[in-house]
């Protein structure tokens, strides 16, 4: 019974952090949009392009091994200092490409950051450390302790930025330095809450060799997916303006609710799902995500109904009237995310099988359909073409993961 309610704890508690990560990137994004403007924030949004695509690679050489990689180690506590100790050295290698890539840009395009030159790479890096750090503890069911990092990280992010709306004070290079603060913060956290370790400095015990047989595809693939959902976006940005891409991200951050499921679903089910397979069998694991799959289902329909019903009035409340005839827009989004639904508990699938070459299969074919159709759907449909071209992404990459999993499970 202990054990139960434990478990059922650790749960709720994935859930609760979910909501305080998303829940703070949801209210960044209307502070952005409603005192900076809808063309601020698709500036920052294609920005914060490079931190999600760095992001995906970290996650998949780094985070999914702690997760599950860890459970197959013969010494998961050992594995998992070592593979935090390699998260180290690939986050000081990104900070020392990020600064040049950021001047040559910089002289490339003639923007100009401000001190934001100096604080966007060290963000970008605090930030993917963060996303480490949880997968970190996670891989250890020590939930509490993500929780812990993650209201220094993120919670208090609002009430920082709210203080420097009241004193006349925010603007994009202000926000950059209240995230660079919250990182430093959690990080210090983190190294005090985390189990203490003797420090190595040699290079052999890396798991280095381990996690890029386990990551490979997904990294190949991080980058197809970069390149074919954000190509869309990048086009729409030169094709139909930046308040477009602003316009899109706005709905996105409207449909970030619906991400608190996701990406809670991506740091739990993992690691039960590879210790059903690897101490039971496959039938095991299919059970599993069964019972997800129709808890999370039922969980997500109501959201999606709630949005359907109430969609123009979350518009007008969170980001003004002028914002309701956006509602049709709305609408297809919510339609694309019961794709997105199917999709991420099929991959969830495929990773746990390590069936990791069909997610690349399925992104090379959707880069292929970006390249070649991106620029048509723009100017046909506008900014309609831009969730046209997502939903029919998703339809692609759902064709792949479903034949791969019906011969895998046959």
């Amino acid at each position: 019974m202990i054990a139960k309610i434990r478990q059922e704890k650790s749960k709720i508690l994935a859930l609760t952090d979910q909501m305080m990560v998303s829940g703070t990137n949801f209210s960044i994004g209307i502070l952005i949009t409603r005192f900076l403007g809808v063309e601020n924030y698709g500036r920052f949004a294609l920005y914060w392009m490079v931190f999600l695509f760095l992001q995906g690679l970290c996650t998949a050489y780094i985070g999914l091994p702690a997760q599950v990689l860890s459970n197959q180690s013969n010494d998961k506590a050992a594995y998992l200092e070592e593979n935090n100790r390699l998260g180290k050295l690939v986050l000081l290698s990104s900070l020392l490409l990020l600064y040049p890539a950021f001047l040559i840009y910089n002289n490339i395009t003639n923007a100009s950051f401000g001190y934001g030159y100096w604080l966007f790479p060290l963000v970008i890096v605090l930030f993917l450390k963060q996303e480490m750090n949880r997968k970190y503890f996670y891989a250890q069911l020590a939930t509490h302790k993500v929780v812990i990092i993650d209201f220094f990280a993120y919670f208090l992010q609002t009430p920082a930025l709210v203080l420097l709306i009241i004193f006349n004070e925010f603007n994009l290079n202000s926000l950059l330095l209240t995230l660079a603060c919250t990182g430093l913060i959690s990080q210090v956290v983190f190294i005090f809450i985390k189990t203490p370790t003797r420090t190595s400095f040699q290079l052999k015990n890396l798991p280095i060799t381990a996690n890029w047989i386990y990551a490979k595809h997904l990294i190949l693939t991080t980058v197809l997916q970069w390149f074919s959902g954000n190509f869309i976006l990048i086009s729409a940005g030169g094709i139909i303006g930046l308040a477009a891409v602003g316009i899109i991200r706005v709905l996105q951050n409207i449909m970030g609710v619906l991400h608190v499921l996701f990406l809670t679903l991506e740091n739990v089910v993992p690691v039960k799902a590879s210790i059903l397979l690897n101490n039971h069998s496959k039938k095991h694991m299919l059970t599993y995500f069964k019972k997800v799959a129709l808890v999370t289902g039922i969980v997500y329909g109501l959201l999606l109904l709630l949005l359907k019903l109430f969609g123009t009035q979350l518009l007008e409340l969170l980001y003004g009237a002028e914002y309701a005839q956006h509602t049709n827009l709305l609408d297809l989004f919510i339609g694309l995310y019961i794709l997105i639904f199917l999709g991420t508990l099929a991959q969830l699938m495929l990773k746990t099988l390590k069936l990791n070459y069909s997610i690349f299969i399925a992104y090379l074919l959707t880069v292929l359909f970006a390249f070649l159709f991106a620029t048509p759907l723009l100017e046909t449909f506008a900014i309609k073409g831009v969730i046209i071209g997502f939903a029919i992404l998703q339809l692609i990459t759902l064709s792949v993961y479903f034949f791969t999993l019906k011969r895998a499970l046959l």
